[in-house]
């Protein structure tokens, strides 16, 4: 377990969990831009998966 880790396991449920949105999370992580941010939001085939099924 790295502090990298740790981060990124933070950021990656923040977003997922809560939904929030990714100009707070980089707000939250003190990051300039939110391109770095977004390298947390690659989603998971079962994030993909409920994106479509949420269509329905």
């Amino acid at each position: 377990m790295t502090p990298h880790v740790l981060r990124h396991t933070f950021t990656t449920r923040l977003l997922r969990k809560t939904r929030a949105d990714l100009v707070t999370v980089a707000a939250l992580l003190g990051h300039e831009s939110v391109a770095t941010t977004a390298i947390y939001t690659q989603p998971g085939e079962a994030d993909m998966v409920r994106a479509v099924e949420g269509l329905r």
